[in-house]
């Protein structure tokens, strides 16, 4: 294997995406404080770490919004808006 082949493979390893179903979500997130929540959210949603692209926050924030209060939809702007900015 030469360099060039070597880096392609560590690139899409890296590319490659985790995706949870509904129940592993709920599994993983609903043990952890608003605290953890919301440091896993800036780690995993910052736009500028190129984790999520501002498209696919508000596209997020469209699949959820239902299933929110008031009060939560209006938090969860809140933080898309810094995700956005971060």
């Amino acid at each position: 294997m030469n360099i060039k082949d070597h880096i392609d493979k560590h690139k899409k390893s890296q590319e490659q995406t985790t995706y949870f179903t509904p129940d592993e979500a709920m599994e993983k997130y609903s043990k952890m404080s608003e605290e953890e929540l919301m440091q896993e959210l800036f780690r995993v949603g910052a736009c500028s770490r190129g984790g999520v692209t501002p498209e696919e926050l508000d596209e997020f924030y469209d699949g959820i919004k239902s299933m929110l209060s008031p009060e939560q939809q209006e938090k969860m702007k809140d933080l898309i808006t810094q995700l956005k900015m971060s």
